[in-house]
């Protein structure tokens, strides 16, 4: 074996269990603000939420991982700052009022930019 290559049977490190596991992977998956450890238990490769360990006896070894993904941290913070928003979301309609103005209020308390699309509708009715 050279330096350039691996062996995918050595652990990369050790990790804690988060309890309750995941149910599946898709379930996994819906855990964005928590790391994902990828385990290999005898050639199947399975999702496990996890902790960074710190050297207890109660740890696993993993073979990848995936970092956290906070909606926070997705996009420029720039436009968070400029519009007064805690995700750099956008949501709504274009025209004809396809979505509600209860929608786009929504949106904005939740920290998103709502938008009512009102191309389309008659002056009275916007």
């Amino acid at each position: 074996m050279n330096r350039f290559t691996s062996d995918t049977s050595l652990p990369l490190g050790q990790f804690y269990p988060a309890s309750p596991a995941a149910g599946s992977h898709k379930e996994a998956l819906m855990h964005i603000n928590s790391p994902l450890f990828i385990v290999d238990n005898d050639g199947h490769l399975s999702l496990q939420l996890g902790q960074g360990a710190s050297g207890s006896a109660a740890t696993l070894p993993f073979t990848g991982m995936v970092p956290p993904c906070p909606l926070e941290q997705l996009g420029d913070s720039t436009f968070c700052r400029d519009h007064g928003l805690r995700y750099p979301s956008v949501g709504g309609s274009m025209a004809k009022g396809i979505s509600s103005v209860a929608m786009a209020r929504a949106l904005g308390q939740t920290g998103l930019l709502g938008m009512f699309g009102a191309a389309g509708l008659p002056y009275p009715e916007v």
